[in-house]
């Protein structure tokens, strides 16, 4: 994991080089919107915390802090293929009800992780997609 984060530090920084020219083509020196601000301080503080593996498979979670805020997790989903082992999936924790950090129990209700504690980015994507169909949008709750 490592390795990772090391390389994937490296992409970040050729990202944002790359993004320089349209950076001041459209922004303010000073409008961080869509600056990716942060991205590379998080990437190099992330560090593994905990490590499970049943066989062939794997569960890697890492802790870090953007900037001055709160403790943030990721849970990677490891898979050896021919002897390399491969990112299948990444989630990070849930920020809306964070139980088990505060010692509480998982809310099976909570509209971020459906009470695992860990948010899926491919189910958030559908919940997102939901949101803007036609039949959804205009509603009030």
């Amino acid at each position: 994991m490592r390795c990772f984060f090391v390389a994937r530090t490296a992409e970040l920084r050729r990202e944002l080089e790359t993004r320089v020219p349209f950076r001041k083509s459209y922004f303010t020196d000073d409008c961080v919107w869509d600056s990716r601000a942060g991205t590379v301080e998080a990437s190099e503080a992330e560090d593994v915390s905990e490590v499970s593996r049943q066989g062939a498979e794997a569960i890697v979670i890492t802790d870090y802090v953007r900037k001055s805020d709160y403790l943030h997790r990721r849970r990677y989903h490891l898979r050896q293929e021919k002897g390399i082992w491969r990112i299948q999936k990444g989630e990070f924790e849930c920020s809306a009800c964070r139980g088990k950090e505060q010692g509480l129990p998982r809310n099976p209700n909570c509209v971020g992780c459906g009470g695992t504690g860990w948010v899926d980015p491919m189910r958030l994507r559908d919940k997102v997609q939901f949101w803007n169909t036609p039949s959804f949008r205009g509603r009030r709750f």
